[in-house]
Order: structure tokens, then C-alpha cells, then sequence
């Protein structure tokens, strides 16, 4: 064997676990394991040990979730062609900065089922901040036989709602309308740094849950639809930017735009029994009113069963409340905080309005009583000289009075 051949197979010794290591789709790494196939990697992973995303990979079907596991994206993108992941059952954290994207919008990018029989934590979704989820929703909590029982979403997701290959507008995030339980209902938690951009509306509550927002949340036919539930908004942005659509019609199998910030359908079709509080944040609409309650039928009742707005600023084009009959005669007061601006002083329950910068500030109604009792510095000296001198008087009358005892009891 001359030495050309021998270099030659020395080189090709050197090269050729390199050439084969090429060849390996190896997508996947779970501890100091490699795998090519995710659903190889899946069976390893666990909330301890995160399945690690190696490429940008565009699945076939969707990712069946049914045990508790952390997916980490690791700066890349995973797509399918519908719903991406489908948790039903275990704990889905998803962290690492990427995208979970439907190449062809339908479903959404996580869909979240809950359990048919009354179980805690069934389902859990927790998304980091660094996470992109994009599709007709970016979670979508759907119901197994009008159940959806332990379900809880924690999220500080960017989410990218897009109209779906019908051409329909996209949600945010949606609770399916034929969850009506309101025992171990799924729970949604927005984070601060959560943001929700949709071309419908940016969150669409028809079934029963509790809803808890701090965080950006826009939508063009609103910012936030609902038919039943908790909600509890402490803080934040819901932003509405589409045309003004009132008077909106009902809808029995969706929601229609309104362009108001926080719409609200009482419709005897659903769960209803709507409890709303507003501690903080911004309720915008651009073309619009701020607020906007419609009954389905002129004899439908109200499904508002409680409602406090505490603070917040309310803006909005037209009037910031536009509201029902059956509203205003079940709760003809209920803000007691916020600014406004229009004129909101018949639904005060509280206080009273001042007005200045193109707002109406409610204040309370003690509020000039108290700026009064305030004591300026230039006022303080002489109540210290007055203090004093009724001091001084005091003591020298009881030295006085003691005195005179004394020489009482010296006779």
C-alpha cells in the first residue's frame, strides 16, 4: 500500500465521524442525551430535565402533552400545521426564547383540555416571557363533554392571534362557551409582562373561568369579550382599535365586534354570572366606548352579577360607558375610583368628579375636609408657642396648688 493511500485512509478515519455526525437529524437534547425524534426525547424529559430544542423544526402533526414536562426553545421556532401542542393531562412549561407558531391557523397554538370529572390541577400551562405563541389562538382551553375541570393558565407569553384559514378573526386567548361549571373552573393568570395582539378580539371568555390581568392585551374587535366569569383586572392595558360597531348584534356560536374596549354579551346561551373588578389599569377605545354591555333579546336580564371599578383610566372616542337597561337598573352605582373621560357622575357610588386635563377624577368626599386639616410649616410655630404657654400655665398652677398643701399641713 503506497503512502498517497495511506494518508487517504487516515484522512477519511479522521472525517468520518464528523460526516456521520452530520447526517444525524438531531434535534433534540434532554440531559446529555441526543435524540432525532421528539417523541424519542419526550419519554426522558421531565419538569427536572427540559426537553431542548436544537433547530427550528416544522412537525407534521400535533404534540400530544399528557405528563407533567418543561420544553425549552432555545432560541428556535417549532410549528404544525395545526395546534401545535395539545395539553390533556400534566403540567406544559414552556421557556427558552422561540416561537410556537400554526403554519396554517385554525386551532391555536396550545390547546388546553380539562378533565371530565371534578380532578385539581389537571392541566397546567406555564409560559415564560421570551415566548412567542402564534395562531388562530395563542391558547385555547377547550371543553371534553362541556367539562374542563383543573385547568390553570399562567402566562407572560407575546401572543400573535391570526385570522384562521376561513378568513374568521383571531383570539388571543378563548374559553370554549359550553364550559358552564363555575366548581374548579380554569383559571387564567396574565403576568405584567404578558402581550396579546389579535385581529378579533384579544380575549374572548365565553365559557366559565376566573381571568386575572396584568399585562397588554389588544384587540380590534375588542380588547375583551365576555359572556360569563371572574374577572379581575389589576393592572395593565385593553385596548380596543377597530371602527365603533354599535349597536352589536348577539351572537349563539362566537362574539361580534363592538370596537369597545371591555364588551360584555349577556346571552341567556351561556354561563353568565359575570363578576368584574377593575382595581387598575388602562381601558381604551379608540373609536369607541370604554365599556359596552348589550342583552341579547330586549327581555333578557343582565348577566353582570357584580361589578366595582376602584380605579383605572377609561378612554375612549365616544362615551366611556354604554350600557343596558337591565344594567343600569341592577347596578345603578358601582365606580368608586378612576379617571374618565366623560362625564360618569350617575354611576358614582362614591365621591365626586373633579375635572381638569381633559379627565374626570373621582375623588372622595372627605378629601377637602382632610386638605384642611393639613398643617403647613409656616402655621406650626405659633400652635408650638400656644402649646407651650398652656404647658407652663398647667405646671406652675400645680406648683401653686401643692404649695398652699404644704403649709396646710404644717399648721
Amino acid at each position: 500500500m503506497n503512502m498517497k493511500k495511506i494518508k487517504y485512509l487516515i484522512l477519511l478515519f479522521l472525517i468520518l465521524p464528523i460526516m456521520v455526525r452530520a447526517s444525524d437529524a438531531v434535534n433534540f437534547k434532554v440531559g446529555n442525551r441526543f435524540f432525532e425524534s421528539f417523541f424519542e426525547a419526550y419519554q426522558y424529559a421531565s419538569l427536572d430535565n427540559p426537553l431542548i430544542i436544537l433547530n427550528d423544526i416544522n412537525f407534521d402533526d400535533t404534540l400530544n402533552i399528557n405528563k407533567s414536562i418543561e420544553i425549552n426553545l432555545n432560541n428556535h421556532d417549532i410549528s404544525s400545521p395545526r395546534m401545535v401542542f395539545k395539553l390533556d393531562g400534566g403540567t406544559l412549561n414552556l421557556t427558552g426564547k422561540g416561537t410556537v407558531r400554526e403554519r396554517n391557523p385554525y386551532y391555536g397554538a396550545v390547546v388546553i383540555k380539562g378533565s371530565e370529572t371534578n380532578q385539581e390541577d389537571y392541566s397546567i400551562l406555564n409560559v415564560s416571557s421570551d415566548v412567542t405563541l402564534e395562531g388562530w389562538t395563542g391558547i385555547f382551553i377547550d371543553q371534553k363533554n362541556k367539562k374542563a375541570y383543573g385547568v390553570k393558565v399562567n402566562s407572560n407569553a407575546k401572543i400573535n392571534a391570526l385570522n384562521d384559514t376561513s378568513g374568521d378573526s383571531g383570539i388571543g386567548i378563548y374559553v370554549n362557551g359550553q364550559i358552564k361549571d363555575s366548581v374548579n373552573a380554569p383559571e387564567i393568570n396574565l403576568g405584567n409582562n404578558s402581550y396579546i395582539k389579535s385581529t378579533g378580539p384579544g380575549i374572548y371568555l365565553a365559557g366559565y373561568s376566573t381571568l386575572n390581568v396584568d399585562g397588554y392585551i389588544e384587540g380590534i374587535d375588542s380588547g375583551l369579550s365576555l359572556k360569563s366569569g371572574i374577572i379581575n383586572i389589576n393592572g395593565g392595558t385593553i385596548k380596543a382599535t377597530g371602527p365603533d360597531n354599535t349597536p352589536t348584534s348577539p351572537n349563539g356560536n362566537g362574539t361580534n365586534s363592538s370596537g369597545a374596549g371591555i364588551q360584555i354579551e349577556s346571552n341567556n346561551s351561556y354561563a353568565g354570572n359575570i363578576e368584574l373588578t377593575i382595581n387598575d389599569g388602562n381601558i381604551i377605545s379608540e373609536n369607541g366606548y370604554s365599556f359596552y354591555e348589550f342583552t341579547a333579546t330586549p327581555s333578557t336580564n343582565t348577566k353582570v352579577k357584580n361589578i366595582n371599578i376602584l380605579n383605572g383610566t377609561f378612554t375612549s372616542l365616544k362615551n366611556n360607558f354604554l350600557l343596558s337597561d337591565s344594567f343600569k337598573t341592577t347596578h345603578p352605582k358601582f365606580i368608586s375610583g378612576g379617571k374618565f373621560t366623560s362625564d360618569v357622575s350617575p354611576y358614582l357610588k362614591t365621591g365626586s368628579l373633579s375635572h381638569n386635563d381633559n379627565y374626570y377624577q373621582v375623588v372622595s368626599k372627605n378629601f377637602d375636609n382632610i386638605k384642611d386639616l393639613t398643617i403647613s410649616k409656616k402655621n406650626l410655630l405659633p400652635i408650638i408657642i400656644i402649646i407651650t404657654f398652656l404647658i407652663v400655665v398647667l405646671i406652675n398652677l400645680y406648683l401653686y396648688t401643692r404649695k398652699k398643701l404644704l403649709k396646710k399641713k404644717n399648721k
